[in-house]
């Protein structure tokens, strides 16, 4: 019998995380196909950090999206987006994140996004935001939300070194 080739665990796994998070993961395909098993792992240091998060998940991807903000404008951000909405967050929420109206987002989506935010930037309000997320969520919050924070800002790090950066393509958010 001639047949078609059963596709490989790690190519089914990449196929089943492009539908999940709504855009093509090109450059995890480069990864398996020049070091097999490699985003299989990738993909098991994201399921690791996320699970047993101190926060609210819609705060854990408000925080990964204001750091993926200050670290890529294109695809990344996407993901992000799509998660975020997965996540439960409202469309009007996420939209006013992208276009930095911050006075439209409830006080800890609001609070998670700027921590992402100051955390990738360095910027100096860093502590204050920090000690701010402490007080709502408690210690474990920033040490889930920073995991959350260098991840997002992993995955665009990871495809840049690999030649598969698409910088500034267009974030869409359906209303």
């Amino acid at each position: 019998m001639h047949g078609k080739l059963p596709e490989s665990p790690e190519l089914t796994a990449i196929r089943e995380r492009e539908t999940t998070i709504g855009v093509p993961l090109d450059y995890q395909r480069d990864m398996a196909a020049a070091s097999p098993g490699s985003a299989l792992r990738l993909q098991e240091i994201g399921r690791i950090i996320r699970e047993n998060q101190s926060v609210p998940e819609s705060v854990a991807m408000m925080a990964a999206l204001g750091a993926v903000m200050a670290e890529d404008c294109g695809e990344c951000v996407q993901i992000y987006v799509n998660l975020a909405l997965k996540a439960g967050v409202d469309k009007a929420i996420v939209k006013a994140a992208l276009e930095n109206h911050l006075s439209e987002m409830p006080t800890d989506l609001k609070l998670g996004f700027c921590f992402g935010r100051v955390v990738s930037e360095n910027d100096p309000m860093l502590l204050e935001k920090g000690a701010a997320l402490e007080a709502r969520f408690g210690r474990k919050a920033l040490v889930d939300l920073s995991l959350a924070i260098a991840m997002a800002r992993f995955y665009p790090t990871v495809k840049r070194a690999l030649g598969h950066s698409r910088s500034c393509a267009e974030v869409k958010v359906s209303l």
